[in-house]
């Protein structure tokens, strides 16, 4: 499991009414520091998680899909019939 990296410039705050879910801050000179530092292929992914107290925090999403590995061929199993079954 990698270490945590929590968003430089950004505070997440939990907000009043109740339909809006949270409230953003951004420090603009780190925050704009930060998505450049961490940004892949034009993107960076943020989660907006909750503490065990209840705060709202935001960490660096590092999930990182894994190479797709071809499978191995099988080989096919022979259950005593030869190749010239007429099946």
């Amino acid at each position: 499991m990698s270490e945590k990296i929590f968003i430089d410039g950004m505070i997440v705050k939990n907000a009043k009414p109740s339909f809006v879910k949270c409230r953003l801050s951004f420090k603009v000179d780190k925050f704009g520091a930060f998505l450049l530092q961490h940004e892949k292929d034009g993107w960076v992914n943020i989660d907006v998680k909750e503490s065990k107290n209840g705060k709202l925090y935001a960490e660096l999403d590092t999930w990182k899909k894994d190479q797709k590995q071809e499978p191995e061929p099988q080989e096919t199993p022979d259950y005593g019939v030869g190749d010239d079954a007429p099946f």
